[in-house]
């Protein structure tokens, strides 16, 4: 276990929070990296797109793992342009190197994408690009003061 990963076994234990903690040889950096380290569909996951407004405030999005982001709609909601973070920047705002951010005990703006609220357990970053972790929807909703919207883009086939 890595410092970072560490750190969100602390976190989700200080909060009382449900979380079962997954490690892997392979990268799960990419979503289709976690869904193949993790033997689960992409839809199974959920992906934390980190993005700043003009101020440097975070904002970031959860998203399905097979959903793209409507950035127009994020835009909408959060009612200025925003731009997403680099490498660095997710790092120095989240506290997590990017690939592996927890969806709990994030701080900023957060809004999670309605498709996401349909299911019980997800499987979030776990603190490093090599784990994952479940946790509950409602948890997401709950510690981080998640809003609810819809965020992602529409599917036409």
């Amino acid at each position: 276990m890595d410092v970072y990963e560490q750190k969100f076994a602390d976190y989700c234990k200080s909060k009382k929070l449900f979380f079962q903690p997954l490690y892997f040889e392979a990268s799960t950096h990419s979503v289709a990296d976690a869904a193949k380290a993790a033997n689960c569909t992409e839809k199974d996951l959920v992906k934390n797109l980190c993005l700043l407004t003009r101020s440097g405030g975070l904002v970031v999005a959860i998203l399905r793992g097979d959903s793209r982001l409507d950035k127009a709609k994020l835009e909408q909601l959060v009612g200025e342009r925003l731009s997403f973070c680099s490498a660095e920047q997710v790092l120095e705002k989240t506290g997590y190197p990017a690939g592996g951010v927890p969806s709990l005990g994030l701080t900023g703006r957060i809004f999670i994408d309605a498709l996401i609220v349909e299911r019980d357990v997800v499987l979030c970053g776990g603190g490093s690009s090599k784990s994952l972790a479940r946790v509950r929807a409602d948890d997401i909703i709950d510690d981080c003061g998640a809003v609810v919207a819809d965020l992602a883009l529409a599917v036409t086939l």
